[in-house]
């Protein structure tokens, strides 16, 4: 007979379901953009970015996750820009399924396969500040939440996430390419 789990038990292994994320969130992140990371992570403007995140909440698994985001985006145009194929424009459904099969491609390679130069300038501003406000929809998503409306707040998405779930406070310091960022 199948009983209800209670409340605390409910909670606790969602608590626990949440680090096991976050530790696999690193571990795919990292794959993924290693070279990219070590290049740039003694940069002056790489590091006052982190802190800058940092001052406004964001924890480093976020960050990452917001570096992972950007990364493979940049890339995924700039492979899709070069396979010999001719779109109308950006917005071509074509263009679209090329761009998200390589850009799924890239989450599950280690960068070491498919290592594409990519200038700091391309990644942090703009880029990284709009990823960086993603972070709390990929994570509803994770959890099996959806957003319905049109223009989601990810201010109020982001406040829920720390109310209920821990997301300003769960992290995994030593997985952190960043711990050493001061």
């Amino acid at each position: 007979m199948f009983t209800k789990p209670n409340f605390y038990w409910c909670v606790k292994n969602l608590l626990s379901f949440q680090l096991i994320n976050i530790k696999s969130r690193y571990k795919n992140s990292i794959k993924a953009i290693h070279i990219t990371l070590n290049k740039y992570k003694q940069n002056l403007s790489f590091q006052n970015e982190v802190k800058r995140y940092r001052s406004e909440g964001w924890l480093d698994w976020q960050i990452l996750q917001a570096l992972y985001n950007t990364i493979l985006d940049i890339k995924a145009k700039a492979i899709v820009a070069n396979n010999g194929k001719k779109y109308p424009n950006d917005n071509d459904e074509i263009w679209l399924k090329d761009f998200q099969e390589t850009f799924k491609k890239l989450i599950y390679s280690d960068e070491s396969d498919n290592y594409i130069e990519i200038a700091l300038n391309l990644i942090l501003g703009k880029n990284l500040d709009f990823q960086i406000q993603q972070v709390p929809f990929h994570v509803l998503e994770s959890l099996s939440l959806e957003k319905k409306g049109g223009y989601p707040n990810s201010i109020a998405i982001r406040e829920l996430l720390n109310q209920k779930f821990n997301f300003s406070e769960d992290e995994i310091i030593e997985l952190s390419p960043f711990r050493d960022i001061e």
